[in-house]
């Protein structure tokens, strides 16, 4: 295999360990808006991949906005333009990803994987926006929105920033 996929792959299962964990924070912390509410469950019930994870980045917290923006976690929304799953993924996404990885590896079905479809996310932002820039990963992510989608997502951000902060206090 060559060093390029290597280093996708390991990118990838870092991503997914992060993606898990903020999602682990962002459904106990968010989702439920109680502030009287309790959360009792036993330490052993948190998932090894939870553990693993040392911190939330800054990157974490964006996709995690984006994925609510976009679906609201719903791996099987469909959007306005033949978009589907949880970041919306269009068909010219998926081939510009594969066009990217000299190879087939992704069909138009791979949209409602949550796993690939973040995959898919990771080589295109890679590719275009190897620093992690926020402002461009959103232009790039959804060239045609206007500034409302960048303040929707800008604002979904610091409403997560603050759940994430209030959860670890």
């Amino acid at each position: 295999m060559p060093n390029g996929q290597v280093q996708h792959k390991q990118k990838f299962k870092e991503m997914k360990k992060l993606f898990l964990a903020s999602l682990f924070i962002f459904l106990l912390g968010c989702l439920n808006h109680n502030p009287t509410t309790e959360f009792e469950f036993d330490i052993e019930e948190i998932p090894e991949e939870v553990e693993e994870v040392e911190e939330v980045t800054e990157w974490d917290v964006f996709v995690e906005a984006l994925i609510q923006v976009e679906s609201e976690g719903n791996p099987f929304a469909v959007g306005k333009t033949n978009d589907l799953g949880i970041l919306q993924i269009t068909p010219i996404y998926v081939k510009d990803v594969n066009r990217i990885l000299g190879e087939e590896r992704f069909t138009l079905d791979c949209r409602l994987d949550i796993s690939k479809s973040l995959e898919m996310f990771e080589i295109y932002q890679s590719y275009y926006n190897p620093d992690k820039d926020i402002n461009r990963a959103i232009k790039l992510h959804n060239p045609g929105a206007g500034s409302d989608y960048r303040e929707k997502i800008l604002s979904k951000i610091n409403e997560l920033k603050h759940c994430l902060n209030k959860n670890s206090k």
